[in-house]
C-alpha cells in the first residue's frame, strides 16, 4: 500500500512534465491536492500524459478563468488507501472553486 504522499508526489511530478509548468501542492487532514497551470496549446501526446497522470488521482478536474487554465488532483488520506492502480475509480466532478470546464483538461 502505498502512501497517499507517495501517490501525490507522483502525480505531481507527471503532472508538472506533462505541462512543463511547476506542480504546486496543499495539504489538509482529508487530502492532498496537486495543482498545475495548464498552457493554452499543448501537444497530443502532452495531453494523452496530463490525463493519465489525472486518472492516478481519487478525483480531478480542469477550471479555466479569463487569465488561466489549472488542472488538479486530490489524494484521499482518510477512508480506502489501497494502492491506486490506475483503474477508473475517480470521481471526475469538478468541484473547484473557479468555473468549471466540462471535458477533458
Amino acid at each position: 500500500m502505498r502512501s497517499p504522499e507517495a501517490r501525490a508526489a507522483e502525480v505531481a511530478a507527471l503532472l508538472a512534465a506533462a505541462t512543463g509548468t511547476e506542480a504546486r501542492t496543499t495539504s489538509t487532514p482529508d487530502a492532498i491536492r496537486v495543482e498545475v497551470d495548464v498552457p493554452d496549446e499543448i501537444p497530443e501526446p502532452l495531453h494523452t500524459a496530463l490525463v493519465d497522470a489525472l486518472r492516478r488521482a481519487d478525483r480531478y478536474g480542469h477550471a479555466r478563468t479569463t487569465d488561466a487554465a489549472v488542472a488538479w488532483a486530490e489524494i484521499t488520506r482518510t477512508g480506502d488507501e489501497d494502492e491506486h492502480d490506475g483503474q477508473d475509480d475517480h470521481d471526475d466532478s469538478h468541484d473547484h472553486p473557479s468555473q468549471p470546464q466540462e471535458g477533458t483538461p
